[in-house]
């Protein structure tokens, strides 16, 4: 709830002084702000949900029921989708109606659905991330690791905001694509096909690699 709430608040706050505000340029800000907090939010939620049964004691207890332990993996995983959906659903109406009181306008109507159907691509690529924190997980058996790598590529994203390098680190992609497929143009991207690839090669990589710990049994070893 939080993580989608305070985006829309921030960006107000910070542009309340502005006049003439157009809807992208406050919309730019709060999704600016969504992404980065997106970091941080994601990945502390997905390391939660796998970490916590080994901090709880718990894991010895689910190995016990009757199906194959793949299914639990995937359970975990594609539960993210719909937090991520919800999460950013909300933010969409939240910063909506913050916009409504500090714009000249609206969203145009002929954009709603194309500004939503790039939002439903943000969410996939919030969510193509997810296997590799489900991953940091399985080897660390810490939910604390969620929460250092979030602050860690906040960091990242804070100190390469201005340069090209944004667009080639993995959790950042996410931010960088949707702020040019809605056309606001702020932050540097040479082209769509390396971070598309990098995005790629990251969710493919990193389930492979989970699938891999659990095939060896690695992934229930508390040792």
């Amino acid at each position: 709830m939080v993580g989608a709430v305070m985006p829309g608040i921030i960006a107000s706050l910070t542009l309340l002084d502005q006049e003439h505000l157009k809807w992208d340029e406050f919309h730019h800000v709060a999704l600016f702000i969504f992404n980065i907090q997106s970091i941080l939010t994601f990945s502390a939620f997905a390391s939660y949900i796998w970490a916590r049964e080994y901090e709880e004691n718990m894991m010895e207890e689910l190995l016990c029921y009757p199906f194959p332990k793949y299914k639990l993996f995937l359970s975990k995983l594609f539960i993210l989708l719909p937090v991520i959906a919800c999460t950013s659903l909300l933010f969409v109406f939240n910063s909506g109606v913050m916009a409504r009181f500090l714009t000249e306008g609206g969203i145009p109507a002929e954009l709603l659905v194309e500004y939503l159907l790039i939002i439903g691509l943000m969410i996939l690529m919030h969510f193509m991330l997810m296997p590799f924190m489900l991953l940091v997980s399985i080897v660390s058996k810490q939910a604390v690791t969620g929460i250092v790598i979030g602050v860690v590529f906040m960091l990242v994203c804070t100190i390469f905001y201005n340069t090209s390098f944004i667009q080639y680190i993995p959790f950042i992609i996410p931010m960088v694509l949707t702020d040019h497929l809605l056309g606001f143009d702020k932050l540097i991207l040479s082209g769509y096909r390396a971070p598309t690839v990098i995005l790629l090669s990251t969710f493919v990589a990193s389930l492979v690699g989970c699938l891999w710990l659990l095939k060896n049994s690695i992934l229930f070893d508390k040792n």
